[in-house]
Formats: C-alpha cells, sequence, structure tokens
C-alpha cells in the first residue's frame, strides 16, 4: 500500500511539473505579445486584428501612434500583472518589461503629478534620464492618477532607480495637494470648472485616494499620507446624508 501511495504521488508531482511548466510557457507568451506591440512600454486600451487602429476606452476615442491610455485596465494594469509575474517566476524579462512600464508612466507625468486618461509618449528615449514633464490637468477619475500611483509604488519596491523615486514623490505631493481642506477630492486638478470641480464619488475616485495613501504610509512612514488619508475619512463621515437615507449622494 505504501509503495502504492508513493506512485501516485510521484504521478501527481509529474503533473504538477508539466502544468507549472504550461503555466510558465503560457506567461511568457502572453508577456512577449503584449511587449511587442507596446509604444516605449506603454498600451493603448483597444487593437485592431491587424495591429494598423489603435483607440482608448472606446472606439470613439482613436489613439494617436505615440499614445499610451492611462485608464484601467490599460498601462498600469499590464505593468502591475508583469510585476507579479516576475515575483512570481523570478524571471527578469517580466521586470525588464515592468520597468519599461513605469518609465513610460513617470514621462508621461504631467508636471502638477498626475495624469490625464492619454499620455503621449514620443519623447521617451531608452538613453533618457529625466522626463520633460509638461502642464496640463490631471484626473482622477477611473483610478486613473491613482492606479498610476500605485504601481510605481510598488514597482519602486523592486527597482531603486532616480526618475521613479521622483515620480513617486512627485504622484503623491499631487495627491496631497489636490485635497480639498476638507478630506475631499475634485474629479480633476488643476481645477478647471464645472462638475469636474465637485467633491467626487463617481467612479470610487475619493475612497482609491484614501487607499492609495494609506499604502504609501505602510511603505514609506511619512505621516502626512496617513494625516491625508484620516481627512479622506472625516470627509466620508462628514457627507453621509441624514436618515432616513443614511447613504452617499
Amino acid at each position: 500500500m505504501a509503495a502504492a501511495l508513493a506512485a501516485m504521488l510521484a504521478s501527481v508531482a509529474s503533473a504538477d511539473d508539466a502544468l507549472l511548466t504550461q503555466t510558465r510557457d503560457a506567461m511568457a507568451k502572453a508577456a512577449g505579445y503584449f511587449t511587442s506591440i507596446s509604444t516605449n512600454g506603454g498600451w493603448a486600451g483597444i487593437y485592431s486584428l491587424d495591429l494598423t487602429h489603435r483607440w482608448g476606452e472606446s472606439l470613439g476615442e482613436m489613439a494617436r501612434p505615440t499614445e499610451v491610455w492611462v485608464q484601467p485596465p490599460g498601462t498600469p494594469t499590464v505593468g502591475k500583472t508583469l510585476l507579479r509575474a516576475f515575483r512570481v517566476t523570478g524571471d527578469r524579462r517580466y521586470l525588464a518589461a515592468a520597468r519599461n512600464t513605469g518609465r513610460a508612466l513617470v514621462w508621461g507625468q504631467r508636471l502638477e503629478g498626475g495624469w490625464d486618461h492619454r499620455v503621449d509618449v514620443a519623447h521617451l528615449a531608452p538613453d533618457a534620464k529625466t522626463p520633460e514633464r509638461r502642464k496640463g490637468h490631471c484626473t482622477f477619475d477611473d483610478n486613473i492618477s491613482q492606479g498610476a500611483i500605485e504601481f510605481l509604488m510598488d514597482l519602486d519596491e523592486t527597482l531603486d532607480e532616480p526618475w521613479l523615486d521622483d515620480g513617486v514623490a512627485l504622484g503623491l505631493k499631487f495627491l496631497l495637494r489636490s485635497q480639498f481642506p476638507n478630506g475631499a477630492w475634485p474629479q480633476w486638478f488643476p481645477l478647471r470648472g464645472g462638475y469636474h470641480d465637485y467633491y467626487t464619488f463617481n467612479d470610487n475616485t475619493i475612497n482609491d485616494c484614501i487607499r492609495v495613501l494609506l499604502d504609501a504610509h505602510r511603505r514609506y512612514r511619512n505621516e502626512e499620507y496617513l494625516k491625508g488619508a484620516a481627512r479622506g475619512g472625516s470627509f466620508l463621515i462628514l457627507s453621509q446624508v441624514k436618515p432616513p437615507q443614511a447613504g452617499w449622494a
């Protein structure tokens, strides 16, 4: 019986090894394909079958040849997947690809510290040391700036490079600077007028900002990040609608 059990365990181990090999091969093929269609480390949202046309969130947003999409599930999402693949497998090809994604985001980062939903990375050269940032409005809609900061912080745990340190610090500074005194965040910053300036719950905006600041405090132990998150929490309590509809607008 012991011999039979040993044979069964050996068979299971062999099957597991085969599945592991197949899984690694599938991951490598997928990563190789995504890397081959990237634009300076970033991606659009939708591609035509022949790769001659690229769009953003929908077919109504045509992407220029050197534009990449920050809006999830865009460039930061792919970068997080590549970074996780490296941590699981130890294969440095995934880390190299994740690094390129980080550079695309940092080079597409606005001078204010956040991101628009689409950025142009034509000016990113392989040997570039410092990004030439441009002024412009940045958005928290759809987890755009928050998601980019979150990925860069995660990458910063694995890589120690000046351009990455600078991008993370600038992004977190932007997150604090754009917060209203009462703890809320607008949809866009700098403020641009209209509903874009309103305190924004839509698409999880405020919750995502709080989550990123809590993550930043855990990683960097900067008390300003914790204070910012606490202000955001205070706003959630302040803005709760009174009974009988004790929810949020």
